[in-house]
């Protein structure tokens, strides 16, 4: 099950059973981005068992670390569900991290073509700033925080939420489909020294695949195809910071600043088709359609000084060839050249006035790759 974006260090790395990345815009399936993607594996247990874990680790600075486990599987049922804690006081000054999180992996196989999964990831933390210092108080004492962030006791708290449920279909030995709808939800809340910010966002969408395969010159060619639809609704806003005024006591929330609320949609075509032109010698081709559109509002100014926006980015398309020759099984070398994109986050896509850019564009490039793999011992 894919995920649109989030943030890497949130994750808890024992609830993951594998990490694969792409490198640039060739994941035809993932959305070509210019920065690759990295696609999180939770598992699901396939032996036919039953088993409870419990895995404690303590450290310096006040590192205390707890992961539970529970994991079950039979012929028709795979559940697993995983609870974490983790707690340090940090190395420096005003670095105090807490992080909670409970991940459910579920799976139920109707029968031989048809098996529905439900997947929950719920994580809970909170993060203190000490933010950056300049080398001579690095020389001074590298365990201090920045004066202001120090003073307005600055941190960032989170609650990121993502519910997914998907349906697989066999339709015959050379096609299937993966079929998802999912939820994501995140409420995040920072007092920094210049203002606080509070923000929500509440986003679903939709995601479907479809992977087969056919003979080619007497081998097996292998196809994908799919879409993909996201849409958000992001709200934030900023306050004054008064800590100044707090005696002492870190951030205090003063009066609004901005009150904004943005509607985004994203939608994604792609398809790719893999041939073994030779049995050393393979090509694929792939193409991924991007749409995207930005509906700003400005819930704060009135009148003149309203800065209530839209923009439609045009389509993009995003064409990628990758061609690999094997001289034998130790000795590889590849090729690729792929476009791909970035949207511009929001503050980007706003003049220094607040104001949404009518003639910024989605950031493109092109990737070229040449490489081997070459395993000589």
């Amino acid at each position: 099950m894919e995920q649109v974006s989030s943030t890497i260090e949130t994750y808890d790395l024992e609830n993951l059973d594998g990490i694969e990345v792409i490198k640039g815009p060739k994941g035809t399936a993932y959305g070509t981005g210019l920065g690759g993607a990295i696609i999180l594996h939770s598992g699901e247990n396939t032996k036919e068992a039953t088993s409870l874990e419990n895995n404690f680790t303590t450290g310096s600075y006040g590192l205390i670390k707890n992961n539970f486990r529970f994991s079950h599987s039979d012929t028709k049922l795979s559940l697993m569900v995983r609870y974490g804690h983790m707690e340090t006081d940090g190395y420096r000054e005003n670095n105090r991290f807490e992080r909670d999180g409970i991940l459910v992996n579920t799976s139920y196989k109707i029968n031989s073509k048809n098996k529905v999964s439900f997947l929950l990831n719920h994580i809970d933390y909170s993060a203190q700033i000490p933010s950056s210092i300049s080398r001579s108080a690095f020389d001074e004492d590298p365990k201090q925080a920045a004066f202001t962030w120090k003073s307005a006791q600055g941190f960032e708290d989170n609650n990121y939420t993502l519910a997914g449920f998907s349906y697989q279909h066999e339709f015959s030995s050379r096609l299937d489909n993966t079929t998802s709808v999912f939820y994501t939800y995140l409420d995040h809340y920072e007092p920094r020294p210049f203002n606080i910010l509070d923000e929500t966002t509440n986003g679903y969408g939709f995601r479907t695949r479809f992977l087969g395969n056919f003979n080619f010159l007497q081998r097996k060619a292998e196809y994908t195809f799919g879409a993909e639809l996201y849409k958000d609704e992001y709200n934030w806003g900023t306050f004054e910071n008064l800590y100044e005024e707090n005696n002492g006591n870190g951030s205090l929330k003063g009066e609004r600043i901005s009150n904004n609320k943005e509607f985004r949609r994203k939608f994604n075509g792609f398809g790719s088709l893999m041939l073994p032109l030779t049995d050393r010698f393979t090509a694929q081709i792939g193409l991924n359609i991007n749409k995207t559109h930005y509906d700003f509002r400005d819930r704060f100014n009135t009148g003149s000084e309203n800065k209530n926006a839209k923009r439609n980015f045009k389509t993009i398309v995003l064409p990628s060839l990758d061609l690999s020759y094997n001289f034998n099984t130790d000795h590889t070398i590849y090729a690729n050249i792929s476009r791909g994109f970035s949207n511009p986050s929001l503050e980007r896509s706003l003049t220094p006035e607040g104001i949404i850019n009518p003639d910024i564009a989605q950031e493109t490039g092109i990737n070229y790759e040449l490489g081997g793999k070459f395993n000589f011992f």
